[in-house]
């Protein structure tokens, strides 16, 4: 059954919010026994139970860093699994902190984008009691994943145990450098082009594109929480990721756009598909056109930033 805070738009948790919840510390004696092991890949894992569910977390690294995987098995519901990026363990804490310290009425649904996801939280009620639930969702097509965990009670001891186990493992395992949000560059940009023989405009006009958006030619840097706020209440603000494979996408609200480059019998293309849940439309631009299509998207910015109404 539908909650009606599944049906508000996701927040961003503020600056605002972030100075008003009192920082966690972690909670002796919550879960089980964490268990640490030493060298490559080392690993950190608890686990939690809930009522009829047990959660299952275990941290480990790889070549991309530290990595958190939160396991759901209940017994009415498939084992169901979220992946969290080391630097977003604060953030993870001190949300359930926020949830089990804030008054019903005033918590709101919110949304953590990091990295090539985006986490959504939001609180339901159902004959058992009230519920977190938090979905994932990734830059691939494979939609969302999510946990749902019960608040224990009145009190949110559940919420607030799963906060402990959160900062226990966070306390344990080995603080690994930021990993930043790379904006794809221009001259990246103009590198793939000048690769199939394309002639780009000039470089001095196209950044007036970028400018006018305020996109930064220096790398996003996720924040810490209480120190910097990512954006305030409403929808999400456009982003730009690259791939380990190679892919460019802009994720717009619900939407993502996947830039790929590829070639066939007939010459290289730019495959641009667009997804929207199950949907997916895609494009194709032939190599030689290019440097027009940058072009025409370059003027189309310049008719907006001007003011100017579109033409029909």
């Amino acid at each position: 059954m539908s909650n009606v805070l599944d049906r508000i738009d996701p927040t961003y948790f503020s600056l605002d919010e972030a100075t008003r919840v009192p920082h966690s510390a972690p909670l002796p004696g919550a879960g089980h026994a964490a268990e640490m092991q030493q060298g490559p890949g080392a690993r950190v894992a608890e686990d939690e139970e809930i009522e009829s569910k047990i959660f299952f977390c275990d941290a480990k690294a790889n070549s991309r860093g530290l990595y958190l995987k939160i396991s759901e098995k209940g017994t009415n519901r498939e084992r169901s699994t979220i992946i969290v990026p080391g630097q977003s363990l604060p953030w993870f804490r001190e949300l359930f902190n926020y949830y089990a310290t804030t008054e019903p009425s005033l918590a709101t649904a919110k949304e953590f984008p990091v990295e090539s996801k985006v986490f959504y939280w939001s609180v339901g009620d159902n004959p058992r009691g009230r519920y977190l639930r938090i979905s994932e969702s990734g830059a691939g097509p494979r939609g969302r994943s999510s946990i749902i965990v019960p608040s224990g009670g009145a009190d949110c001891s559940a919420w607030l145990a799963f906060r402990g186990v959160l900062a226990r493992i966070e306390a344990q395992t080995t603080e690994m450098p930021p990993v930043q949000l790379q904006l794809d560059r221009l001259s990246e940009l103009e590198s793939h082009l000048a690769s199939l023989g394309a002639r780009i405009p000039d470089i001095a006009q196209t950044t007036s594109y970028l400018d006018a958006f305020s996109i930064s030619s220096r790398p996003m840097q996720v924040p810490a929480l209480g120190q910097e706020t990512v954006v305030g209440p409403g929808p999400s603000p456009p982003t730009l990721i690259s791939t380990e494979s190679g892919s460019r996408i802009v994720r717009a609200g619900h939407k993502r756009y996947f830039f790929d480059l590829g070639s066939n019998n007939k010459g290289q293309y730019l495959r641009i598909t667009e997804v929207a849940g199950q949907d997916r439309i895609a494009i194709i631009v032939p190599a030689e056109a290019l440097p027009q299509f940058y072009h025409a998207v370059g003027l189309c910015l310049e008719e907006r930033q001007g003011g100017r109404p579109p033409m029909m």
